[in-house]
């Protein structure tokens, strides 16, 4: 089992920020993180039988977890401690701006088994980082990196790239920066998003600022594989790019279609409980059919929280409920769909042999419509054993896992 869980607080909101993020205010942070140990005893005593949860990863994301001053941060480790079994626990991530790291706030971590930090850099260039409306500049990305190093070895960087007039130059200076100068473990290049809604999208429509073109932007991508390749980082995910022993395991779960508990506003969940096999009939050339879920004894609910601070506070601390704004309970096949389409987000793809354990289906089969599409156009790398795209599929990845989506 995963753990994720949302702080939605920042010390100011980015022009491309999509996610759910407020202003903090200190007031509304100690009346959050009360709902927040609220949600977490409620769901370990609505969905296990009132048992500490045995966890894998645990991932603060955000809005900006570095935000909080030190005893709230000490309160979202008691949270963890109170509710969750931390045995084998392996991996524990926390979100943070070069802004918001501090001495003291890394030494609470280290303690609490944080052993992962991700820096949200997005870029090294002080006049688009103002632009971007972040609060740090590049010496305060350094300065964090080296801090963090005092404490602990695995850091992620984040980087945006697609910047309105940034050239194909400034990028590789960014991934220099990344790579060469702090060296991360970890490099995430996520391509900037024009979201609806936020400020960016709103300067783009009235043509304050312009979007890169498709060149760019595909060169941009081909620039990050080549150079990372060569500076010994493995692209093992569409935006991500790893040194050995570096990927992170928390990702590297959710990708195989993972259970994992949501807490915080927003934030969501996804439970998965398979009682039993049943096998149908599938017109198999194979001597053996491959299994598939009888759909009466699966239960794979996915759910989401209310997105707003708030609304999250009131119905934990007055009403004693979950704040599930929505949620679905997914057939078999559409759970075999999500689990293809994650899988193809990596570089393994989609192995058949752990594809038909994890599902009942045979992935050749299942998707053979898909596969006879893609056969012959260079996206789809198709063996015996596995599916995967090419670097070229990768490129169009959103085209293509859609139509694995069932």
């Amino acid at each position: 089992m995963l753990l994720y869980i949302h702080i939605p607080f920042c010390t100011g909101k980015c022009l491309y920020c999509d996610f759910y993020s407020i202003v903090r205010d200190d007031t509304k942070i100690n009346a959050y993180l009360d709902a927040l140990a609220i949600e977490a005893k409620l769901i370990r005593e609505s969905g296990f039988d009132g048992q500490k949860i045995s966890i894998e990863t645990i991932y603060l994301g955000g809005g900006t977890p570095s935000s909080l001053d030190v005893c709230q941060l000490k309160k979202v480790m008691d949270i963890i401690n109170d509710n969750f079994k931390l045995d084998m626990l392996k991996e524990f991530t926390c979100e943070a701006n070069p802004d918001t790291i501090s001495e003291e706030k890394l030494i609470l971590l280290k303690d609490a088994g944080v052993n992962r930090i991700s820096i949200g850099a997005q870029t090294f260039d002080d006049n688009l980082l103002r632009f971007l409306g972040r609060r740090h500049l590049a010496c305060h990305i350094f300065r964090a990196s080296e801090l963090v190093r005092k404490f602990m070895d695995n850091i992620n960087i984040d980087l945006i790239f697609g910047l309105p007039e940034q050239s194909i130059d400034n990028f590789l200076f960014d991934l220099k920066q990344a790579a060469c100068k702090i060296s991360a473990n970890h490099i995430s290049c996520y391509e900037l998003m024009f979201s609806e809604g936020t400020k960016l999208s709103q300067m783009l429509q009235e043509s304050i600022i312009s979007s890169a073109c498709e060149d760019t932007l595909v060169n941009m991508h081909r620039y990050a594989h080549s150079f990372l390749s060569d500076m010994g980082y493995e692209h093992y995910e569409i935006s991500n790019y790893a040194k050995p022993s570096g990927k992170c395991l928390h990702n590297l779960r959710y990708w195989e279609n993972a259970e994992y508990v949501g807490l915080g506003a927003s934030a969501a969940g996804y439970i998965n409980r398979i009682q039993q096999y049943k096998t149908l009939e599938c017109g198999s050339p194979d001597t053996s059919c491959p299994r598939a879920y009888d759909d009466s004894c699966i239960n794979s609910t996915r759910y989401k929280n209310i997105s707003d601070v708030d609304r999250y506070i009131y119905k934990l601390t007055k009403e004693n409920t979950l704040p599930i704004e929505s949620s679905e309970t997914l057939s078999a096949k559409a759970r075999a769909g999500e689990t293809a389409m994650l899988a193809l987000r990596t570089s393994a793809g989609i192995d058949r042999e752990k594809f038909i354990i994890r599902t009942g289906y045979d992935p050749f089969l299942l998707f053979a419509n898909q596969i006879e599409k893609f056969r012959n156009t260079n996206l789809l790398d198709i063996d015996e054993r596995t599916i995967k795209l090419t670097p070229e599929g990768f490129l169009l990845s959103n085209e293509i896992l859609r139509e694995f989506l069932l």
